[in-house]
């Protein structure tokens, strides 16, 4: 049948109608039909309770940090929608973690069964591999004990082993194929009955090694495994769990990228205004503060979310700038007012106004401290002796 325009009527053998919703309701609803966890990918969807979460978080932002263009405003969204995965993702995997020792505690043998299974799967391709990954666990260990003895209850009938009987003991063996012939000395023989014993004392070999294994190793590495599995301290090698690990990565990348993507662009519109005549940028002037009190390692900027405390802090260190250019003043005027000033002291009245500059804090005190015992003394010598 040749196809058609999309503008064309449809033919007799169509449905006049496709399937799926009409309303923008609808739709809605279906696009969310494949939603389970809304971690997966990088976009903005999320399950209705943890949308309404995103949507409060991003309103307080937007208050917080209002944006200067849409740029920004897209950024504080990622912000809010990567927060909210993060933590969806950490429940989660608390949530499969309790769930993992729960297991632990009902199905920890099942478990590990079936785990043995699927590696018993690969022993016709890979004997070798797989023998040694099964002789690794208690499970995989029991499984090739359980095999032997169904060989050796073959060995009980007169027909004896088959042709693939004798070839999945050879598996069990893990020989590889390579090294197989037709006629093996340690199980071939022409005569029957010594045939029969070959393989029957290869049976019992087999089983009392495996035996000895369980016994020696296993029973005590197993019973440790499901103790810390029981405790939540085994770690838990499953699909889901790396899964929802590798999500709360990736949300927790996202967030701190846009995190400084967003501090970065309020940077440069920060610096951006300080080129503008008469106007300083609050960054600038902590700045210029700290440099005027000498403490040099705290001239940085600081995070926006505690700006109440950096006002705070501001605020009483111009008071104490302010109380110290005074002292420093009232000095000045002392030694101006007095011609007899010794040299040291004009040179002690420089030294600290250059202190004040860029000296350091402890030597700064000890220099105003000599500043007001100074004044102190010129006082005294002032006052006349008879009063």
């Amino acid at each position: 049948m040749a196809l058609q325009s999309l503008d064309s009527s449809p033919s007799d053998d169509l449905p006049t109608r496709l399937g799926g919703p009409r309303s923008e309701e609808g739709r809605a609803i279906v696009s969310r039909n494949a939603l389970r966890h809304g971690l997966s990918g990088s976009g903005l969807l999320l399950p209705e309770a943890e949308g309404e979460r995103a949507r409060s978080l991003e309103g307080r932002l937007l208050r917080d940090f209002p944006p200067a263009n849409a740029g920004e405003q897209l950024l504080i969204r990622r912000i809010a929608v990567d927060s909210i995965k993060a933590e969806r993702a950490q429940a989660l995997l608390i949530a499969a973690r309790a769930r993992a020792v729960e297991r632990a505690e009902l199905l920890w043998d099942e478990d590990h069964r079936r785990l043995a299974l699927e590696t018993a799967r690969l022993l016709e391709d890979e004997p070798e591999r797989t023998v040694a990954a099964l002789e690794l666990t208690k499970a995989g260990t029991t499984w090739l004990l359980e095999r032997w003895r169904l060989l050796e209850e073959l060995l009980d009938r007169p027909e004896g082993w088959a042709a693939e009987h004798r070839a999945h003991a050879l598996d069990l063996l893990g020989r590889p194929h390579a090294f197989r012939g037709e006629r093996l000395a340690e199980i071939d023989d022409e005569d029957s009955t010594t045939r029969t014993r070959l393989r029957r004392d290869l049976v019992e070999r087999e089983r009392a090694r495996l035996e000895t294994l369980l016994e020696e190793r296993h029973d005590l590495l197993d019973a440790s495994d499901r103790l810390r599995a029981r405790s939540g301290c085994e770690p838990v090698d499953d699909r889901e769990l790396r899964l929802l690990q590798r999500y709360e990565r990736e949300a927790l990348r996202r967030y701190q990228w846009a995190w400084n993507e967003l501090q970065r662009l309020r940077r440069e519109r920060t610096t951006r205004n300080s080129s503008r005549p008469n106007q300083t940028p609050p960054s600038s002037r902590r700045r210029d503060i700290f440099e005027d009190l000498g403490d040099l390692d705290h001239a940085f900027d600081f995070d926006p979310a505690r700006h109440l405390m950096q006002d705070e802090l501001i605020a009483a260190v111009r008071a104490q700038a302010v109380e110290r250019r005074k002292s420093a003043e009232s000095l000045r005027s002392i030694l101006a007012s007095e011609p007899e000033a010794t040299t040291a002291d004009e040179s002690l009245a420089a030294e600290v106004e250059s202190t004040e500059i860029a000296g350091n804090r402890r030597e700064r005190r000890a220099r105003v401290s000599e500043l007001r015992k100074l004044e102190r003394r010129k006082r005294r010598e002032a006052v006349p002796s008879g009063v």
